[in-house]
């Protein structure tokens, strides 16, 4: 994809990961929630995901919350099981299960730095 033409999102950077920093509008499934990401990241040509429930906990903490709008229950890509996902709840500040037919809004992320795997022979 030639850069120029590459979309623009609002990001902000917070703990080694880049995020949106609109989640979507729409209520998405998690099936769609992936989907979402993967256009994101064909749209973008960088590469995009569903953060862990891990890294939602640790990026809206107090001091990053007040640069993120809208955030009400967001899709982890942590998964349980086949059918479940873990979905961070900001409103109430806690995590749960929820099967993956539900809709919730979705927040993309991506890490700051490059994540290189090492083969030792």
């Amino acid at each position: 994809m030639n850069a120029s033409l590459k979309k623009s999102i609002a990001t902000r950077s917070f703990k080694g990961l880049l995020y949106e920093r609109y989640p979507s509008k729409k209520l998405l499934t998690w099936n769609e929630a992936m989907e979402y990401t993967k256009k994101l990241s064909e749209d973008t040509n960088e590469n995009w995901r569903l953060a862990t429930i891990e890294e939602l906990q640790k990026l809206f903490t107090k001091e990053n919350r007040r640069y993120i709008n809208d955030l009400y229950h967001i899709w982890s890509g942590t998964e349980e099981s086949f059918n479940t996902s873990w979905v961070m709840d900001y409103e109430q500040n806690f995590y749960y299960l929820r099967n993956k037919n539900f809709k919730f809004r979705v927040l993309c992320v991506r890490d700051t730095v490059l994540k290189r795997s090492l083969k030792f022979f």
